[in-house]
C-alpha cells in the first residue's frame, strides 16, 4: 500500500508469526549492510521477547553450500536446514521447507 511504513508492517509479522525461516545463499555472504540483517536481528528479538529459545523459533534455510565460516555469525548456534543439494528434485525441496514450517509450528503452540 503507498505511503504504508513497510518497517513497522515487516517487524509486526516476524512478532506475530509461529516461526522465522530466514533463507540463506551466496548473497548473504556479501560484505555491506543488508536490510534482511535487520530482519535477523527482530526475529532475535521477537524470540527473546516470547522468552523462547532461538532454535526453537528461528529455522534457517541454506540455498546455496557454504562453509561453516560463511554461514552468518548469528546462525552458527542454530541448527541450519541445508537445502544445497536438493536443486534438481523441487518436490524434495517443498518437502524440506515444509518440514521447517511443520516444526515452527510444533514450538509455536
Amino acid at each position: 500500500i503507498p505511503g504504508e511504513d513497510y518497517e513497522t508492517v515487516i517487524r509486526s509479522h516476524i512478532d506475530n508469526c509461529q516461526g522465522f525461516v530466514p533463507i540463506l545463499s551466496n548473497n548473504t555472504t556479501l560484505t555491506g549492510t543488508r536490510y534482511y540483517e535487520k530482519e535477523w536481528a527482530w526475529a532475535f528479538e521477537a524470540a527473546d521477547r516470547r522468552g523462547t529459545p532461538p532454535d526453537q523459533f528461528i529455522f534457517p534455510l541454506m540455498l546455496d553450500q557454504l562453509e561453516y565460516s560463511s554461514i552468518p555469525a548469528v546462525f552458527r548456534n542454530i541448527h541450519v536446514g541445508n537445502l544445497s543439494h536438493t536443486d534438481t528434485d523441487k518436490e524434495l525441496l517443498i518437502q524440506k521447507i515444509r518440514r521447517a514450517i511443520i516444526k515452527a509450528k510444533e514450538y509455536g503452540n
